[in-house]
């Protein structure tokens, strides 16, 4: 129980997590300390599927506490340099109302958080997201007569 981190992908592209029953905050600095050591061991943007499915609630009781918020605080002033989308598989309504009650506080880190049902359209809406930025970094060309 707990959370686990591994790569999700042969070429180290995506970063699975995976959130099994009780955990604490402690575990979650953990592993998110360890998911930068992995995004940190390679030179390109490393996606990120948090699968939450069979997870409980966040430790310490309530979404709306200050405790809660204190670690909201925490998380958002994380800078993983290679960060990409971040797709979180199975959230319940609590969970998706705590995210949409803090989005705008950290609209910056917040920004590229989604939520899907399934690990295959988690996986599917990263498959998408990359081909729309290789389209989007092509540069245009000029044609001259």
């Amino acid at each position: 129980m707990g959370i686990t981190v591994q790569w999700d992908s042969d070429d180290k592209t995506i970063i699975r997590q995976t959130f099994d029953g009780r955990w604490t905050w402690d575990d979650l600095y953990a592993a998110l300390d360890y998911v930068a050591k992995l995004t940190d061991s390679v030179p390109h943007r490393v996606d990120a599927i948090v699968d939450v499915r069979h997870s409980s609630m966040l430790p310490g009781g309530s979404l709306f506490s200050f405790n809660t918020r204190q670690h909201a605080d925490k998380l958002a002033k994380r800078n993983d340099v290679n960060r990409g989308s971040i797709i979180v598989v199975g959230a319940n309504p609590l969970l998706r109302g705590l995210y949409d009650s803090f989005r705008g506080l950290y609209a910056t880190t917040a920004s590229d958080v989604h939520f899907v049902a399934s690990m295959e359209q988690a996986r599917a809406l990263i498959s998408d997201k990359r081909e729309r930025h290789l389209v989007e970094s092509v540069p245009s060309q000029v044609l001259t007569y």
